[in-house]
């Protein structure tokens, strides 16, 4: 999918302190276990219809909650009707309002759980946006690194150099 707005990222806690995710590791989760979880974009910033919280322990990614938008109560504890309506989801208005739900457990597990279940690499971002670009993921950040995970665990943290704000295109 070409996602054409930037998008709300998810959130990983680094000794307490929040960084963007600039990446979905939960989609992983998603694709092993089709149909479990269901959401819908609330708006165009959210197309995946989800945003995740992480934390780093030690070298351990826990996944702590999902916080997300369905079609009813479907998921978690439901939260409150969109004032807005649904969202451009596959399922149109007719189905029923967009409501918020808090996602905390997986397959009858309680979170916080290890995400075990992710291997891959993360971007990570904090401090001012220095190339802001409406378009997925695709702005830059102050300071942001690179880390590989292999089933959960973070094997490698790599700094990623600071683009130049007056770079018309910082990812070539």
């Amino acid at each position: 999918m070409v996602v054409v707005t930037a998008q709300l990222p998810d959130v990983v806690l680094v000794d307490g302190v929040e960084h963007l995710l600039l990446t979905n590791p939960f989609d992983a989760w998603m694709r092993a276990n089709p149909g479990v979880l269901q959401f819908v974009s609330p708006h165009t910033a959210c197309w995946r219809g989800y945003v995740a919280r992480f934390e780093l322990r030690g070298n351990e990614l826990w996944l702590l909650r999902v916080d997300g938008w369905t079609i009813g109560a479907v998921a978690g504890r439901a939260g409150h009707d969109d004032p807005a309506g649904p969202g451009p989801g596959p399922v149109g208005p007719a189905a029923g309002p967009v409501v918020e739900v808090i996602v905390d457990h997986l397959a009858g597990d309680p979170l916080p759980a290890r995400a075990d279940w992710f291997d891959g690499s993360l971007r990570v971002a904090s401090g001012p946006v220095v190339h802001y670009v409406h378009l997925g993921y695709h702005s830059r950040y102050e300071h942001e690194e690179e880390w590989t995970v292999r089933r959960g665990v973070v094997v490698q943290r790599a700094v990623l150099p600071r683009p130049d704000p007056d770079d018309d295109d910082p990812w070539r």
